[in-house]
């Protein structure tokens, strides 16, 4: 019988996506954004962002999400509505018999025979930020928004967060969790506050003390309010204390 140390690391194996997720991801992803960017010349340039990107997605790969950035001057007067619909009708000529939604930020791809939704984020480059679509109704607005932010504390939240890449698997674990316990608090939430734990988890023995100290620090952390790095008038809402235990 495996020890308790080996169950605890086969499971922090099992919910890392598998080649087989990440094959049909990778083509998936590679073939939309190249037909985006060949399909109209206002499309500059699209690029991954969010768990998919930052490595701490798990199994299975809901969902893979990218910025569709395009030229500034063609958005001038355009509201963010506008764009949005624009960008949608390229994605429908893609996949005609595909479903493609409007959601808050971004437009939501629905392959049906896929477990992997694929959500593209029209974005307008200003200033060394992004302007992106921020749609409850009607036209929308646009708020700031910077990808790149996000992604450098991350590099630095695993380069000091212990061997091994242990703040990635952390980050895996505590969303495998949240996932298995309905979704009490949004995994990104999860995901900035680990980053913030680094210095702990540099310090302990191993995974299974890591994953011990992650969580009695979260319970203190979750309960207040967590802001993006570098994004404008976004914060995340905490959750009451009760929620987490």
């Amino acid at each position: 019988m495996a020890s308790p140390a080996a169950r605890f690391e086969a499971m922090l194996s099992n919910i890392m996506l598998t080649d087989k997720e990440r094959t049909k991801a990778i083509d998936t992803h590679t073939y939309m954004r190249d037909q985006l960017e060949r399909r109209r010349h206002w499309i500059k340039e699209t690029f991954l962002t969010g768990s998919y990107k930052r490595e701490t997605a798990i199994r299975p790969l809901n969902d893979v999400d990218f910025f569709c950035v395009v030229d500034p001057d063609w958005a001038r007067g355009k509201t963010p509505a506008h764009i949005q619909r624009e960008v949608q009708r390229v994605l429908q000529e893609i996949y005609p018999r595909t479903t493609v939604d409007r959601q808050k930020h971004s437009l939501g791809v629905d392959f049906r025979s896929q477990t992997t939704n694929y959500d593209v984020i029209p974005a307008v480059p200003t200033r060394g930020y992004y302007q992106i679509v921020h749609r409850e109704s009607g036209d929308g607005e646009f708020i700031l928004s910077n990808p790149d932010a996000v992604e450098r504390e991350k590099v630095a939240a695993n380069s000091q967060g212990g061997p091994g890449g242990r703040m990635l698997q952390m980050i895996r674990l505590t969303k495998h969790w949240n996932t298995k316990n309905r979704k009490r608090v949004k995994n990104f939430h999860l995901e900035l506050l680990c980053y913030k734990a680094a210095a702990l988890l540099a310090s302990c023995s191993n995974n299974r003390e890591a994953c011990c100290r992650l969580f009695q620090f979260l319970s203190f952390e979750v309960v207040k309010d967590c802001f993006v790095p570098e994004q404008f008038a976004t914060h995340i809402y905490s959750l009451p204390a009760t929620e987490f235990c």
